[in-house]
């Protein structure tokens, strides 16, 4: 594949290789930087396997085009997070404007992409071997590669946007940047894929509020392992529709979203009382030590190492004043 940047004017160009399929030992990084009179054009990547992530941000007036060619089966999914763009998926062409995405799924891309003036765009390039691999796993529908292009009608361009400040932290170890990557990459495809929900609020009864409440209390009690739903189910005596949209509808939260805000707090507490980041992340029930800093920094913006350290200087002012 190749990503190929010029100016409007083809006064410009620059060629960007990637190996086939995106492979890598861990994870690649390349910037490149473009000047012109009244601004620029600055390109940061990122790949690993089955993924490549380009951020483009330009910084002028004039229009600049990408032209993105695949000969391998993938996805790319385009995200404006700022001004506007024209895609030309073949011989048609969309227009899209901040806020808008665009998804396409074909067996040989060829993609142009023309921004006009001042934009920032995350492009995402998914190998059709990393989808079917998540198709295997059950998080992504068997049809996926049916899907026809779309214009992305979902709000997803905050988790873009946060994909995007992940490509720029060089504060980050290359491990840790391509767990945060992949994670939020992949949880763009599954809301990109699930289909919209029927909103439909259950009739509670007070028995019905009683169990729901004898289930948030499993959870806050098991913080280190968890029940699964089955389990929560069982010992509640609910059925699956009341335990799941009666534990959203009435404590505002789904069973593993309020699971995962107990952990955070929990862990958060115990970062500030100096604990280590190991020691927290067994706590609050992680086997890997590197999927609790994926998690606690995607949850806080910030690595969990930094709490400690924020919290020795914040005492520092405090015994100053």
């Amino acid at each position: 594949m190749h990503t190929a940047p010029t100016t409007a004017s083809q006064t410009n160009y620059i060629q960007l290789h990637y190996p086939e399929g995106f492979t890598a030992a861990c994870l690649e990084e390349r910037g490149h930087e473009i000047r012109f009179t009244d601004g620029g054009v600055k390109i940061n990547e990122c790949w690993f396997d089955g993924i490549c992530v380009v951020y483009s941000i330009l910084d002028s007036t004039r229009s600049f085009s990408i032209s993105i060619d695949c000969p391998k089966p993938g996805r790319v999914m385009l995200f404006m997070l700022d001004g506007k763009t024209e895609v030309a998926p073949g011989k048609t062409s969309i227009r899209i404007s901040k806020g808008n995405s665009y998804s396409i799924c074909r067996a040989n891309l060829n993609v142009n992409v023309l921004l006009h003036g001042n934009t920032s765009m995350l492009t995402i390039c998914i190998d059709e071997s990393f989808i079917e691999k998540l198709s295997a796993q059950g998080a992504l529908p068997d049809d996926v590669k049916k899907h026809p292009d779309h214009l992305i009608k979902k709000d997803l361009n905050t988790k873009a946007q946060s994909i995007s400040n992940n490509i720029l932290d060089n504060a980050q170890s290359p491990y840790l940047k391509r767990l945060l990557l992949e994670a939020g990459i992949v949880d763009l495809l599954i809301k990109l894929h699930q289909p919209e929900e029927t909103i439909l609020q259950p009739i509670l009864s007070e028995s019905d509020k009683t169990r729901l409440l004898e289930a948030r209390n499993i959870v806050e009690q098991n913080l280190k392992q968890p029940c699964s739903l089955t389990e929560l189910s069982r010992k509640t005596g609910l059925n699956d529709f009341k335990l799941k949209k009666g534990f959203k509808a009435l404590f505002g939260n789904t069973v593993f979203g309020y699971l995962a805000e107990l952990r955070m707090n929990l862990a958060h507490k115990l970062l500030q009382d100096g604990r280590s980041v190991s020691e927290v992340a067994e706590t609050v029930g992680y086997k890997n030590a590197h999927h609790f800093t994926a998690a606690f920094k995607k949850h806080y913006d910030m690595l969990p190492s930094k709490v400690g350290k924020l919290m020795f200087i914040m005492m520092g002012c405090w015994t100053w004043m």
